[in-house]
């Protein structure tokens, strides 16, 4: 009777590897993206260089507020 040989990695294994691959992959890329998406959004909030103060919800206009907190 011949002997079994074992491999080193099942199917399994590789498959198993695969998918820890991908899914830290795409968790690395998540972060990134919302750090840049982040960065993206804070520089758009400020205001130009001229102005000194960055924006907020008192500079939009009356059409862009809540009916509630427009000013009569």
């Amino acid at each position: 009777m011949a002997a079994v040989p074992i491999a080193p990695r099942s199917a399994d294994d590789v498959a198993v590897q695969i998918w820890v691959m991908v899914l830290s992959t795409w968790a690395v890329l998540a972060v990134l993206s919302g750090v840049v998406l982040g960065r993206c959004i804070r520089l758009a909030d400020e205001r130009t260089p001229r102005a000194g103060r960055p924006l907020t919800t008192a500079d939009l206009p009356d059409d862009f507020r809540p009916a509630a907190t427009r000013t009569p």
